[in-house]
Order: C-alpha cells, then structure tokens, then sequence
C-alpha cells in the first residue's frame, strides 16, 4: 500500500512537470512591448512574440524555436514605418520579414536587438529590402564623390608618371 502511494505521488509529480515543459516550451508567450520577458524567452530559444518600436517603425519578432545545429529560429517583421518614411521606402519595407537563425549562444550574451551582425544570420524579403537599400545608399555616395575620386587617381597616375620619367633618365630606382 505505501508503495502505491508513493509511486502515484511520483507519477503525478512528473506528470505536472511534463505538462509544465510542454506547456513553456510549446506555447508561445505574448511578451507584448515587455523587453525582458521575450529576452529571456530568446535566450532559452522558447517561443514568444514581442512588438518593438525603434525611430517609430514597428517591428514583431517572434521567438520560432530550437533547431538541431544550436541555433534558435527568430522571425522578425516590419508591420509599420514611421509616418516620416517617404512613400518609396513604405513600399520597400512595409509588411516584410525575415526569418533569422542565431547561435543560441548569441542570444545568452546579447538581446535579438543588440546584435549587430544579425543580416548574417537572416533570409527573407526584409533582409534583401535592407540590402537593397544599403545599395542604394552606398551608390549615391560613390557617385557624388565620384569627381573627388577621379581628381585623386588623376594626381596619384601624375605623380607615377613624374617618378617613372625621374627613375629612367636618372636610371636609378627610388
């Protein structure tokens, strides 16, 4: 009779912590705007969803969970620009996402925000938005300075040419 006792208290005991994982691990927590709540979610890969608003863009990321290579599946989503954002760069961005696979290891350093090289980790629409206008960026900047640039290789070729003449008249090497 003690023994079934026992043995009952026992089954019922792993039964609540079976029921407990199954229930953290496979039902995701809405963290709301709570920072805290989905990094700690995040830092053990648990499924969770978290609004995030940086320069009045809003973001949902969501914690998708564990894959077998230690990494943990975040989604990441851009419901809405800032009102200030030109109508191109709503279309550019607008409702886009990605699906984000981090070293679980990242995440018990830093927050899903805080790392820096995420696109590294990331595919999807959002990812090849944020590319395309980096892109655009680093275009528009190389081709404003574009004059600088040929006057610099200009005066750098004239002084090549200035020495070589030097070197072969003199016929020594500098």
């Amino acid at each position: 009779m003690k023994w079934d006792k026992i043995n009952t208290i026992l089954v019922v005991f792993m039964l609540i912590i079976i029921a407990y994982f199954i229930f953290s691990v496979l039902f995701s927590v809405n963290c709301k705007q709570d920072r805290k709540c989905f990094d700690k979610r995040a830092a053990s890969c648990m499924p969770a969803s978290y609004l995030y608003e940086n320069q009045e863009n809003i973001f949902q990321y969501n914690v998708i969970g564990s894959s077998f290579n230690h990494t943990c599946a975040i989604g990441i989503k851009l419901l809405k620009t800032s009102p200030l954002s030109s109508l191109e760069t709503k279309q550019l961005f607008e409702g886009k996402s990605m699906t984000c696979k981090l070293p679980k290891e990242q995440l018990l350093i830093a927050s899903v925000q805080e790392t820096s090289n995420i696109l590294n980790y990331c595919t999807g629409p959002l990812k090849e938005a944020t590319l395309e206008l980096m892109i655009k960026k680093l275009y528009g900047t190389i081709a404003q300075n574009l004059g600088a640039i040929i006057n610099q290789i200009s005066k750098n070729q004239t002084i090549n040419q200035i020495t070589n003449s030097y070197e072969t008249s003199n016929g020594s090497v500098i």
